[in-house]
């Protein structure tokens, strides 16, 4: 049996954009392959309309494994989606929301001690928040950036172990954290990328929660769940566990490798690679026909190609495999592998592969599933469901609860006292689960003031917030 390849055409936009009265925000996925804009309305019930959306793709070489290689190319093709949204949806993008990440990131573990001046009062979210901020705002290396501050738990007194200190009331209030560190310099090219096109960045959000806030429930993040977003140039693994943000971690392999793979192996052209692996790819050789050959008809002077299906899908089974074996690895470093009784859930342009849910069961023996954005309303437009959406949606999520926290004005900060330390806050470079410290915090607190009360000159205070600050690095 022979089939012919046709090549994909894009398809109708949907022009109809329905009026209402939420909050309206837009986000700016810039990705390997393609950026994609999209407009969007809160609604009741958590849920997101999407109002207008449009997508360009990138040329050949203006990414590399998510990061921006051709700063022009890029910013043209932003401005290109806000001419369409302009055109079609009559409606002027000025302010965006922006995902922000990389090539490489690493995680750490940081604890910050406050003391409060009136420890009757209750916490509230503004002190929550300022102690993450604060967060923000720690001695990297030299070229890195802190991309996203995750709460781990935090201790009240003598209680440790408190997922939201929100509400209690305490003298001594300390948290833990996890730190996602990057490079630097894709987040300002990006950056650059958006105000070049002529928009306004309202915030960038670390690209892989953004990804999970768009296909994960509640219940998913409380049970134990790590996501894998298959994008063109990366992969990317956040793990999720009593509804904090526990590990994250990136690979080096997404799609675009795929269709290398395919056009090495198969002797076509990148863009018959590519549809190739669209229509016809199999990431699980067991599971194809093996008399099934695939003819391309070069419509030219060249003869006909032809390429059977079980000898595609070992190509691609080997580097499916491979990706697969890597974030195996990852959840192990993290130290959540035997917490997951949510499995795997894939998302992203690459979880669309054939067979990849057969594929990742029987290579890993956990639970899989391939998940598209689910916090969409039902008249959203259908193309804005496909998984390769889901970072874009997760912006769009991000956007409007920060604009509904930014309207919560009237909340009086409880005046603290920061405590901070001598010595780098940060502990250690992990990949395992984050540990607080036993100690009672009547014994923390009076170390913590024995180590300030000697007060220190300028070389001796330099010299010891940068003294052994970072170990050997994660190596993602």
């Amino acid at each position: 049996m022979e089939q012919i390849l046709q090549l994909p055409h894009s398809g109708n936009i949907n022009t109809t954009a329905l009026q209402g009265d939420g909050r309206v925000v837009a986000a700016v996925d810039i990705g390997t392959t393609k950026v994609i804009t999209l407009v969007g309305r809160e609604v009741v019930g958590g849920k997101v309309h999407v109002l207008a959306h449009s997508e360009e793709a990138l040329p050949r070489g203006s990414m590399l494994r998510s990061e921006v290689l051709h700063t022009g190319s890029v910013r043209d093709a932003i401005a290109k989606t806000l001419a369409d949204i302009r055109e079609k949806w009559n409606i002027d993008v000025r302010e965006v929301y922006v995902g922000t990440a990389g090539s490489y990131y690493r995680c750490l573990n940081a604890p910050i001690n406050h003391i409060r001046t009136i420890g009757t009062t209750e916490i509230t979210e503004y002190e929550r928040k300022e102690m993450e901020e604060q967060m923000y705002l720690q001695p990297v290396k030299p070229g890195e950036c802190i991309l996203y501050v995750a709460p781990q738990e935090y201790r009240v007194d003598n209680y440790a172990g408190i997922p939201n200190p929100v509400g209690m009331s305490g003298k001594y209030l300390s948290a833990n954290y996890r730190l996602f560190i990057g490079s630097e310099a894709p987040v300002e090219n990006s950056n650059w990328c958006i105000r070049q096109a002529g928009l306004t960045l309202k915030k960038g959000l670390f690209k892989p929660i953004a990804t999970a806030q768009a296909v994960l429930s509640d219940d998913e993040k409380e049970m134990g769940v790590a996501v894998v977003d298959m994008g063109g140039g990366t992969t990317n693994v956040v793990v999720y566990y009593d509804k904090i943000v526990r590990y994250s971690a990136i690979i080096p392999f997404g799609g675009n490798t795929i269709t290398e793979d395919i056009w090495d192996g198969c002797g076509v052209m990148r863009r018959h690679a590519n549809a190739i692996k669209i229509q016809y790819g199999s990431c699980y050789r067991d599971l194809v026909n093996a008399n099934t050959t695939l003819v391309i008809d070069m419509n030219d002077d060249r003869e006909t190609q032809k390429i059977a299906f079980s000898f595609l899908a070992g190509i691609i089974e080997a580097r499916v495999n491979e990706i697969i074996e890597a974030v195996m690895y990852k959840i192990g470093q993290s130290g959540y592998a035997d917490k997951l009784p949510g499995g795997l859930v894939f998302t992203g342009g690459g979880a669309m592969m054939q067979h990849l849910k057969e594929f990742a069961t029987a290579k890993t023996g956990m639970s899989v599933r391939i998940v598209r954005p689910v916090h969409l309303t039902s008249d959203s437009p259908k193309d804005v469901r496909h998984c390769s959406y889901a970072t874009a949606v997760g912006l769009l999520l991000h956007g409007i609860a920060t604009e509904n926290a930014a309207v919560i004005t009237d909340q009086i900060p409880t005046s603290v006292q920061t405590i901070v330390p001598t010595t780098p806050i940060i502990q250690k470079e992990v990949d395992e689960t984050v540990n607080v410290e036993e100690s009672t915090t009547d014994d923390m607190v009076k170390t913590t003031i024995k180590k300030t009360r000697r007060k220190k000159s300028v070389p001796e205070a330099v010299g010891d917030l940068f003294k052994d600050f970072f170990k050997k690095d994660d190596g993602v």
